[in-house]
Order: structure tokens, then sequence, then C-alpha cells
């Protein structure tokens, strides 16, 4: 896993080669047209100076990924919390009437 893998899309400043192509990568470089070289070299630096450049960008790029791994974490005990309330909930007769209808007992 890169750093800050959660936050940088690498292929935005980067060529990803593959294992398997590793003995080709000189012939894979050298086909990436100009423009998009240029792009990609603007873009590797801007995420270096964002993320890399300083402890303070790490830093800031570190509590960044905290932050989201905290909200995912919260939205799903949210999400988990509401599921079992709802099967937690008391059944009003009808309900139970249905559940044991179900359950094939009346």
């Amino acid at each position: 896993m890169l750093p800050f893998s959660e936050l940088l899309d690498y292929r935005d400043f980067a060529v990803v080669i593959r294992e398997e192509d590793v003995l080709h990568t000189a012939n894979i470089l050298r086909a990436v047209p100009p423009g998009r070289r240029d792009a990609l070299q603007a873009a590797g630096r801007a995420a270096f100076l964002r993320y890399f450049a300083t402890v303070d960008a790490r830093l800031d790029g570190l509590f960044a990924v905290l932050a989201r791994r905290r909200r995912a974490r919260d939205e799903t005990h949210t999400v988990a919390r509401t599921i079992a309330a709802s099967w937690a909930a008391p059944c009003d007769d009808d309900e139970l009437a249905l559940l044991r209808r179900a359950q094939g007992q009346g």
C-alpha cells in the first residue's frame, strides 16, 4: 500500500507498471506522450508539496487519513445501531400476528 493512497490516486502523477512488465519499464516510459509526461510531473510536484515535502505536510496527510477512517467507522456504526434498534423495537399486535403466522404458530 502506498502512502496516503486513501487520499491520492497515484495514477494521476505516476506511471503504474505491472510487476510482469517491469523488464519493459524503459519502453513503457518512452511511450508516454510528452504532454502526458508534463501533466504527470506537474501533478507529482503538487502531490509532493501537499503531502510529502515537510513534516507538517506529512502530518496533515496523516490526520486527513485518520479523519476519513473515523468518519467511515462512525457511518458504519450508525448504520449498525439503526439496524439493531429496528430489530429490538417492540412489535404491535398486528406485527406480532404476522410474525407468528410466518413462523407457523398461528
